[in-house]
């Protein structure tokens, strides 16, 4: 009876987990933008004509005017000048530009136009493989020695984390899959834990 309970119990639970803890996820969110913005402009805003929800859509406006100003000449150009300004800050630079390429990678404007291409890897001497991300099949601006023609850059995403490493590999170790990054990454990130009916077959191999 006990171990019946605990079985229906746990399959209840394991459903439930996934919506809870993207709600609880969003909520936080929306609480930490919402007080973030409203304790900025807490000064101009009197408390009693405040209500839950104003910083979130205030910041939400924001973010829609500033884009709508980088849509035009002015905008467009101050926000250069302040790009090269951060660019030849000392410190500031290095992490300004780590985050730059993580958005303009990700960014509307770049879709389509990335390397991606999720591949197998086969360790040389080896039935080992390994799958990863072609995040990059043009090497010509590295220095010498790991600019050869025939290389990629392959990023190995770790499971349980939001980490990984990049290898330099020859393209003939490489077998291109017919998988979205977005999967790949979901599926490394749980150890490539959950079952999938739709197996993977060879896609056409990353142009050079």
């Amino acid at each position: 009876m006990m171990r019946s309970f605990l079985r229906i119990f746990g399959r209840g639970l394991f459903a439930l987990l996934p919506t809870f803890l993207s709600i609880y996820i969003l909520i936080r969110f929306f609480r930490w933008v919402d007080d973030t913005v409203y304790s900025v402009f807490h000064n101009l805003i009197p408390p009693e004509y405040y209500w839950p929800g104003m910083g979130f859509l205030a910041g939400i406006l924001f973010i829609f005017f500033l884009g709508l100003a980088l849509s035009n000449y002015f905008g467009n150009k101050l926000h250069l000048l302040i790009d090269r300004l951060f660019r030849k800050v000392p410190l500031v630079k290095s992490l300004y530009t780590a985050i730059q390429d993580l958005t303009d990678y990700f960014s509307p404007k770049s879709q389509g136009q990335n390397e991606s291409q999720v591949v197998a890897v086969t360790w040389p001497d080896s039935d080992v493989q390994t799958i990863g991300l072609v995040t990059r099949t043009d090497l010509r601006e590295f220095p010498d020695g790991i600019n050869k023609k025939d290389r990629v850059a392959v990023f190995f995403p770790m499971s349980y984390q939001m980490g990984g490493f990049t290898v330099f590999l020859p393209k003939d170790r490489l077998t291109p899959l017919d998988m979205s990054v977005e999967k790949a990454m979901r599926s490394a990130l749980t150890a490539w834990m959950k079952k999938d009916n739709n197996k993977n077959e060879p896609a056409k191999a990353p142009r050079p």
